[in-house]
């Protein structure tokens, strides 16, 4: 398995222990998918993302804790232990830093907060561009509400699409 595959499946792996605090994410797992060691790993994958391992694991799950803020009626402790968060103390701290807001304020349907993607590696193509002006043109969309748990929202969304069901 090259790099690139490996790299994908761990990335899996970890979405998959994001909100699991009685599963935590193994680093002998990720040394086992990797084959090297964890240490090894780690400097990998900051050179090949220009993110470190654990920044990325916590700004994951602090991008996922404020979907749930913003769209649940879950406490902010049993939010905090859904994340692996010793205390809803230090839960707030790493909100507050991440997103600007506190949760509670995250509540609040005007405040945007930041989100950083599921990565998707891939290999690298070249892509040929060029800047076009077009007429104005006007969107339209529907909210729909979906759960990011366990990553439904990537087979509830098409779904959704193809049946028409808005």
């Amino acid at each position: 398995m090259e790099w690139n595959e490996k790299l994908q499946v761990i990335i899996d792996y970890v979405e998959n222990h994001l909100q699991r605090k009685e599963e935590l994410i193994d680093s002998d797992e990720i040394s086992k998918i990797a084959e090297c060691s964890f240490g090894f790993f780690q400097k990998v994958f900051s050179y090949m993302n220009g993110i470190s391992f654990a920044e990325y694991v916590r700004s994951r799950k602090l991008t996922l804790a404020g979907y749930d803020l913003k769209s649940t009626d879950l406490k902010v402790i049993d939010i905090s232990y859904k994340y692996g968060y010793d205390s809803p103390t230090s839960f707030t701290k790493a909100f507050q830093l991440f997103h600007g807001v506190s949760p509670r304020e995250a509540r609040n349907q005007n405040v945007v907060l930041k989100v950083v993607p599921k990565m998707q590696i891939s290999e690298r193509h070249e892509f040929s561009w060029r800047i076009e002006r077009k007429d104005s043109f006007r969107l339209v969309g529907k909210s729909i509400i979906v759960s990011c748990e366990n990553n439904l929202h990537f087979k509830k969304i098409p779904e959704k699409c193809r049946m028409g069901n808005f």
